[in-house]
């Protein structure tokens, strides 16, 4: 309305000049007033649809936006190409696969600032954060540029899923892929997807591991059945995407896991149960030890989370511990360890550790001992103590896990083991802190 007011100031400036006696005049009045009264009526609109939305071209998107300025925009186009060539690698997609394809994306104030601009399609359905009909998407803008580049990736997956593989797969299925290449480190062109923020700075309003930290202080983590069945439409419900997250990273980052993974993905098309099904009769024989890892991953998830150091090396099929004494190395740099095997029921383990591990090299090394540092903590445990969790070889089916509880040892300590379970190891320090670790301690069991 402003601007349509300031130009009606304009235009009674020049009508004050005119001899309002005149036959003329009168007639050169009356028009002018039709144009003030059309000026203030359409210059809001006019001003909406020329001057709000911004528009950017990049490789794999065109980006219409209302927020932030020339920098922020090159910035969501960048990441975005950025993104969806690799996870073109990724699935060794040809480069005559993605040579005509691209998104028109709108990131949006308001839906109704968008429709205004006639960028919003007919009978788009209602939502939260953002949706992806065809090759269009639409996402509403958020308070921080890592969330909106999260989710321009995240809407975008679900397109270039469809172009290539035909669908989408079940919802569990394609939200935590999604939500796994949405994922990343880094701004415009050198963002790396598939990576865990440093930190909260790095990632405003991004929410996700908050959830997973509430899950784990109130000791209930949903089960991977319950969240394989997953509504046809999670209605902006972050803690679903949460979850399907969790499981999809799971399932990436394990050798004999990925293989199903992949699968699934070409067979994308199926967007049925029966895909899920499958996907549980191939692992069922790895079910134990999957469920193992998933906990532990849900245990062990922060801010600078690293693969490298977190994968856990268990099997369905490891041995039971037939009492006999077991000598292993617990290594710094390293998440949770098995002492590789499962601990029957009903056995109280001695645990004596000794040696050294440097935790830090700047700005002069920080050594350790099994009983670490009291100057620093981590979880309200000493930095650098040797520390240890069960986790319960079987789980009931469709109920939430209980949370992993982590118990301190240091030099010396006892376990008791009321269900079957493996039994890991670690030197306790933040997840995205242990790549410049080094040494560990030489650990007995009896």
């Amino acid at each position: 309305m402003l601007w349509g007011m300031r130009r009606c100031v304009r235009l009674r400036g020049i009508m004050h000049f005119i001899d309002p006696d005149t036959t003329h005049s009168r007639m050169v009045i009356t028009a002018m007033r039709w144009l003030v009264l059309s000026l203030v009526m359409l210059g809001p609109v006019a001003a909406a649809r020329s001057a709000e939305f911004s528009t950017y071209d990049g490789q794999y998107i065109r980006l219409h936006l209302d927020v932030g300025d020339d920098i922020e925009a090159r910035q969501y186009v960048d990441a975005f190409d950025a993104g969806i060539a690799q996870v073109a690698a990724y699935w060794d997609l040809p480069t005559s696969e993605l040579a005509a394809w691209r998104v028109e994306a709108t990131l949006m104030t308001s839906r109704q600032a968008a429709t205004a601009a006639g960028l919003m399609q007919d009978r788009i359905p209602d939502f939260k954060f953002g949706y992806a009909a065809g090759r269009t998407l639409y996402v509403i803008a958020q308070p921080s540029v890592y969330y909106n580049e999260h989710l321009l990736l995240h809407e975008g997956i679900h397109a270039l899923v469809q172009h290539v593989f035909g669908g989408r797969g079940p919802t569990w299925f394609m939200e935590g892929t999604a939500e796994l290449w949405a994922t990343h480190r880094g701004r415009g062109a050198d963002v790396q997807i598939n990576e865990i923020p440093h930190s909260r700075e790095e990632s405003p309003y991004w929410g996700r591991l908050k959830i997973i930290r509430d899950a784990r202080e109130a000791g209930s983590i949903p089960s991977i059945e319950s969240i394989m069945r997953a509504p046809p439409r999670l209605d902006g419900d972050v803690n679903a995407y949460t979850w399907s997250w969790v499981l999809c990273m799971l399932l990436t980052e394990y050798p004999p896991y990925n293989d199903v993974f992949q699968a699934m993905t070409i067979a994308g098309h199926d967007e049925s149960n029966a895909l899920t099904r499958q996907l549980y009769q191939r692992l069922r024989p790895d079910w134990p030890a999957l469920v193992a890892r998933f906990r532990l991953l849900a245990h062990a998830l922060d801010y600078g989370f690293d693969w490298h150091s977190e994968r856990v090396a268990i099997r369905s099929n490891d041995p039971r511990w037939d009492r006999a004494p077991i000598n292993i190395r617990v290594a710094a740099d390293q998440g949770w360890q098995s002492v590789g095997v499962v601990i029957p029921a009903g056995r109280t383990i001695t645990v004596q550790a000794s040696g050294e591990a440097i935790l830090a090299r700047q700005p002069k090394p920080w050594r350790s001992e099994p009983d670490g540092v009291t100057i620093r903590y981590h979880e309200a445990l000493p930095l650098g103590q040797l520390v240890a969790c069960l986790v319960p070889f079987e789980s009931l089916a469709d109920q939430p896990l209980m949370s992993l509880r982590t118990i301190p040892i240091g030099e010396r300590g006892e376990i008791v083991v009321d269900q079957p379970s493996w039994l890991m190891l670690r030197i306790n320090d933040a997840a995205g802190e242990m790549a410049d670790n080094s040494g560990g301690y030489q650990v007995r069991l009896e």
